[in-house]
């Protein structure tokens, strides 16, 4: 299966050398495997994603996707 979307090393090396903790997130489809690159959250993203919690719940998960996305 071909590996879609995956960062070089280098990219991955300099994400991390600029303090983000990188996450990689894998999905396996029927013919691919894509992969994805996302950082832990900080105070100020979560804060940002809560204050939509509660009335527009998919706006809040769109603030928290958008924060935490690197590539891929």
């Amino acid at each position: 299966m071909k590996r879609v979307g995956e960062a070089t090393p280098a990219q991955i090396k300099k994400w991390k050398s600029e303090g983000v903790d990188v996450f990689e997130v894998i999905v396996k489809g029927d013919k691919n495997i894509h992969v994805g690159y996302v950082k832990k959250p900080d105070i100020d993203i979560l804060s940002a994603a809560a204050k939509y919690a509660d009335s527009d719940p998919v706006k809040s998960g769109l603030i928290m996707f958008n924060s935490v996305w690197l590539g891929g």
